[in-house]
């Protein structure tokens, strides 16, 4: 079974995406959230790539910002779920390596929990820089580290969800060929990392 479609076997249905994040562990207002909209500016427009249940709107809704949202997920029960706890804005089923987005269509693009997920992550930051005006943020749950090699993958030989974790060295490398203009907030919240690509 393809690894891409592991959310979607996992969740089982519409009802439980709606729950997934949002009542335990990391939550709405979970810090590494709250630093994400530290770093964007009230009438700006966010897309938000592996959106989820919509746990980032939620936080940008109930924390009263003026953010423009559209978010977007490979799951389609997980986008799904979005439409039917907030009908009011923009959802959509896309692909994080290949975005139906226009160049530099949004002001910032978020990548959140999403490249542990996609090797190689050129590939979704690549897209995200396309689409992004202003700034691209990345927020990792496995934070990279000297690893010695580009990435070590968990789960890759069974059927459960393939995880990475990457080298940081060889990751910051990537990004100096996008921007010099890159700032990183490590333990925010629990392990994630923070990083800030702007143009």
């Amino acid at each position: 079974m393809k690894k891409e479609v592991w959310w979607d076997r996992t969740i089982q249905n519409v009802e439980q995406a709606k729950g997934y994040i949002r009542g335990y562990g990391e939550g709405v207002f979970f810090p590494s959230r709250m630093k994400v909209l530290d770093l964007i500016k009230d009438g700006e427009s966010l897309l938000d790539v592996g959106c989820g249940p919509g746990c980032e709107y939620e936080n940008i809704k109930e924390s009263k910002r003026k953010i423009v949202y559209k978010g977007v997920d490979y799951s389609l029960k997980m986008i799904q779920a979005c439409r039917e706890l907030f009908p009011e804005t923009d959802w959509a089923v896309q692909d994080a390596r290949i975005l139906m987005e226009d160049d530099k269509s949004f002001d910032t693009v978020l990548l959140r929990h999403v490249l542990e997920f996609i090797y190689p992550y050129s590939v979704p930051i690549g897209e995200a820089w396309r689409v992004a005006k202003k700034r691209v943020i990345l927020v990792f749950w496995i934070p990279p580290q000297n690893k010695g090699a580009d990435r070590i993958s968990f789960n890759e030989d069974d059927d459960k969800c393939q995880a990475n974790a990457y080298d940081l060295p060889t990751l910051m490398a990537y990004l100096k060929t996008l921007t010099d203009k890159i700032q990183v907030w490590e333990n925010v919240g629990k392990s994630n990392m923070v990083i800030l690509l702007e143009k």
